[in-house]
């Protein structure tokens, strides 16, 4: 009985670290995709007054967004 638990505890931790691995090596393709294009549409386009926002990040670049009132 206990060698059927040894074992049982032994297959979960290396299905556990498996998956974990297998996570962290594919996290890249799991955590918020970016399309590979964009459209090239305003807020104008559908009639709403809008303002263009460019919020610095880390001091070299920046978030470009929109703010609609």
């Amino acid at each position: 009985m206990r060698t059927v638990a040894v074992h049982l505890l032994v297959y979960l931790a290396v299905a556990y670290v498996t998956v974990a691995a297998l996570l962290y090596l594919m996290q890249d393709k799991l955590l918020f995709p970016a399309p590979k294009t964009y459209e090239k549409t305003t807020p104008a386009d559908g009639g709403l007054a809008f303002e263009n926002l460019y919020i610095p990040v880390d001091g070299k670049g920046h978030l470009h967004a929109w703010w609609i009132p």
